[in-house]
């Protein structure tokens, strides 16, 4: 999950240097809203390596998406 996160940290902060930071807040929000989403069905069937799988699919999500909207932007 950390690498995952280690990327999309390097194409958020590539976003905001191109002064997209309402771009990286959404997608900080969708990335959030996921995670809870996923939590509340998860947990109750993994205990907690449902919320490690969580939080390791909404790092995947955030990354994804500053990607795709780093390339489409650029």
């Amino acid at each position: 999950g950390m690498l995952i996160l280690a990327i999309g940290q390097l194409y958020s902060t590539s976003l905001m240097a191109i002064g997209k930071s309402q771009t990286v807040a959404l997608i900080n929000i969708l990335a959030a809203l996921f995670n809870i989403v996923a939590n509340i069905v998860l947990i109750p069937l993994f205990d907690i390596s449902g919320a490690a799988l969580a939080t390791a699919l909404s790092y995947l999500l955030l990354s994804c998406c500053c990607m795709w909207s780093f390339k489409k932007l650029c």
